[in-house]
């Protein structure tokens, strides 16, 4: 089987066996066995993560969320419970919220193993609404904005990206961090895709002191280093972080 061309390519994978192939009213989801890079759950022709390496994503997508000590994270998108099960297991953090606009998907995904539990956790609250309609009139306000979308792959999805980083400003507090991840981070220096993730941080260096920072890592299903961008304001500033190849994740996360 075979994704969906992006970035300039198409990557193949070997099924060993189909655990569940079904349609929810918003995407199609296949969640499957593979050969090489474990079970891996794909939507709409795309993978979304593989449990090999999905943990190699959601750290940097949590890292600096957990490292500031966030106590009220919002993330948007998100829906497999995995980004929620790293930020749970976390003593200071309260609450989680998750937006998703599909609802069949989330259900199937709380019963999975490798989120353990987390989107039925009682510091989590789903929310089933379009990510851009919950910012537009949310009245709350979060320490912490996880952008855990679909990748920002093509113009309505790059749009989509900078119109919630815009609109995102009124429902964080005065000190607070924002982590969006940006694609691929291995492309050609004069890909399209830099100039998206140079928009991206041109946003977030305006609402903080500080520059927002930009990090990366390997991700072997998704055959790329994975890019990702924080933006910082108030108090909360860039943190060091372990060496993902040290795997030392859960003394990480016992904090």
């Amino acid at each position: 089987m075979s994704e969906k061309p992006q970035y300039g390519q198409v990557v193949s994978y070997i099924p060993v066996k189909t655990l569940n192939d079904f349609y929810t009213q918003k995407s199609h989801v296949q969640y499957i066995q593979t050969l090489c890079h474990g079970t891996m759950m794909i939507m709409d022709g795309e993978v979304q993560y593989s449990t090999m390496d999905e943990h190699r994503y959601h750290y940097l997508l949590t890292s600096q969320t957990i490292a500031n000590k966030c106590r009220n994270i919002l993330i948007l998108g998100g829906g497999d419970g995995l980004a929620a099960r790293d930020l749970v297991q976390c003593s200071f953090i309260e609450t989680v919220t998750i937006v998703d606009w599909d609802e069949e998907f989330v259900n199937f995904c709380r019963n999975l193993p490798e989120n353990r539990g987390s989107l039925n956790n009682p510091k989590v609250k789903v929310v089933y609404m379009d990510a851009l309609e919950y910012l537009s009139k949310n009245k709350i306000k979060y320490d912490s904005i996880i952008f855990d979308l679909p990748d920002p792959d093509e113009y309505d999805m790059k749009k989509l990206y900078l119109d919630m980083l815009a609109e995102c400003i009124p429902s964080l507090m005065p000190n607070a961090v924002i982590t969006i991840h940006t694609g691929p981070a291995s492309l050609d220096e004069n890909h399209d895709a830099w100039n998206f993730v140079g928009q991206c941080k041109k946003q977030l260096d305006m609402l903080g002191r500080v520059p927002s920072t930009f990090d990366k890592v390997y991700v072997p299903s998704f055959s790329h280093e994975w890019g990702f961008i924080t933006g910082y304001l108030g108090t909360t500033i860039p943190k060091a972080r372990f060496r993902i190849e040290d795997e030392v994740l859960e003394t990480f996360y016992c904090i």
